[in-house]
């Protein structure tokens, strides 16, 4: 499998993730997109018994790539973009002076 392959299931499963939020848990996107990420975790884990495939074959697509070589050169900018997106300026400009103290 090469990585557009890998990328795309992940944006697919995304996706669907972020559907069943809205349809049925009707959490905040975050929130909603990280517990269906857990439940997915937890089901490659436990499901090993059923699916004795399916640990190994997510053990090897992880190590297959640099996590933090794939997290810096293609990832930290769509996360920047996003969590920028997500910003309260009037909010970040009444908290202007703790942020100075603490970027400091």
């Amino acid at each position: 499998m090469d990585p557009l392959d890998f990328i795309t299931i992940l944006i697919i499963l995304a996706a669907f993730f972020l559907l069943m939020n809205q349809r049925y848990l009707k959490l905040p996107s975050t929130i909603g997109l990280m517990i269906m990420a857990l439940s997915l975790s937890l089901f490659i884990i436990f499901g090993e018994a059923i699916f004795s495939a399916l640990r190994t074959l997510a053990t090897d697509l992880m190590t297959r790539y640099d996590f933090s070589d794939v997290l810096f050169q293609v990832m930290l900018s769509f996360l920047l973009f996003a969590g920028a997106l997500e910003m309260n300026l009037a909010k970040l400009g009444e908290e202007k002076w703790v942020i100075l103290i603490l970027a400091t």
